[in-house]
């Protein structure tokens, strides 16, 4: 069957966006949201390029039914994913968060499906930057930390701009990390976020966003009953895990997940997480130790105590020791981490000057 949300290259959305080109994102580890299909479009009242993301209802409707679902309740679903996500936007719009990508458009494309006629693609409009994480490495390398430091700077400023308005990302990784320029840093796709007081599809997946990127519990399913600690702190193990892999090249969980015995595995593992935690805190040591001798000298006692931090295999553990101590507040606040990577960037600037 031909899927046409995959062959929209020459057409004109809203009468406004003009579809110039697919994304392939088959090299990243963009997780891409709700089965979403990228492309680079140009606005026609302003000549600008921006990014559209079409929601793949074909692929999502396949997916779905696998479960078991009717049609019916599978397009409520996806009508409603989409729906949560163009709120999400909204309200980060009205925030104005500089640290988050934003979106100029939203709405339904009616597209011709074999056997079940016209349907709406949901689709979405957003700022399109120079390229993620993983395109500038390859033309800055891993060399310049100032530079890297700096924009986990701006990472964490947008999780505390997000968190403020009581919205977890849940998905932080290299390729929802775009940049405008070099030296300025959004947070992109809001595609798995979630909304404290807000039902949303997201808040039924117990593993949220990528696998290999998610922290321990996820795999172990375990569930924290406190919001704060459930999403707030696997944000911070995010932030900490792609930190980890700009030096190491691989997210945290799978730096662990090497070094449990076979028997310990989730796909092995039958009993508590609570049981588990001394072993994956174990891992965690020797995960740290091989991370502190690939991290420069002159950030090794900075840098390596704030991963400890950040990706502390116990959720309730997660965040800085002062956030803790707080009588009022979030005990999972980034706050004190911006402060300190800015501090680090600093550091490493420093380094390049000598």
């Amino acid at each position: 069957m031909v899927n046409p949300a995959e062959n929209l290259v020459g057409q004109v959305v809203n009468g406004r966006w003009a579809v110039e080109e697919q994304i392939d994102l088959r090299s990243s580890d963009s997780t891409g949201g709700f089965f979403s299909v990228p492309y680079i479009v140009r606005d026609n009242q302003t000549g600008e390029k921006a990014f559209l993301k079409v929601l793949d209802v074909i692929k999502a409707i396949q997916r779905y039914q696998d479960h078991g679902l009717g049609l019916a309740d599978t397009l409520n679903r996806i009508t409603a994913g989409h729906l949560f996500e163009v709120h999400l936007m909204d309200a980060c719009g009205r925030k104005g968060l500089k640290r988050v990508v934003g979106a100029l458009d939203h709405g339904e494309i009616n597209l011709d499906v074999p056997i079940l006629g016209t349907i709406g693609f949901p689709y979405l409009v957003f700022e399109l930057g120079d390229g993620d994480t993983h395109k500038l490495l390859q033309t800055i390398g891993k060399a310049d930390q100032a530079w890297w430091l700096q924009a986990v700077h701006q990472v964490a400023t947008g999780l505390k701009q997000l968190h403020g308005i009581s919205i977890a990302h849940q998905d932080v990784k290299a390729s929802n990390v775009v940049f405008f320029g070099v030296s300025n840093a959004k947070l992109a796709d809001l595609g798995r976020a979630v909304e404290k007081g807000v039902h949303s599809l997201n808040d039924e997946r117990l593993l949220r966003g990528d696998g290999t990127h998610a922290p321990p519990e996820y795999h172990y399913n375990f569930t924290p009953p406190d919001w704060d600690e459930r999403h707030l702190a696997t944000d911070l193990y995010l932030l900490g895990s792609l930190v980890f892999s700009f030096y190491m090249g691989v997210s945290m969980t799978l730096a662990i997940m090497v070094r449990l015995p076979p028997e310990l595995l989730p796909m092995r593992y039958g009993g508590t997480f609570s049981d588990l935690l001394p072993a994956l805190q174990h891992a965690f040591g020797g995960v740290l130790d091989d991370f502190a001798k690939a991290v420069p000298a002159s950030l090794r006692d900075v840098m390596v105590p704030t991963i400890r931090l950040l990706c502390h295999p116990d959720p309730s553990q997660r965040g800085h020791p002062k956030s803790h101590k707080m009588v009022h507040g979030n005990k999972f606040s980034v706050e004190r981490f911006i402060s300190i990577f800015n501090r680090m960037a600093v550091i490493a600037e420093g380094e390049v000057g000598k």
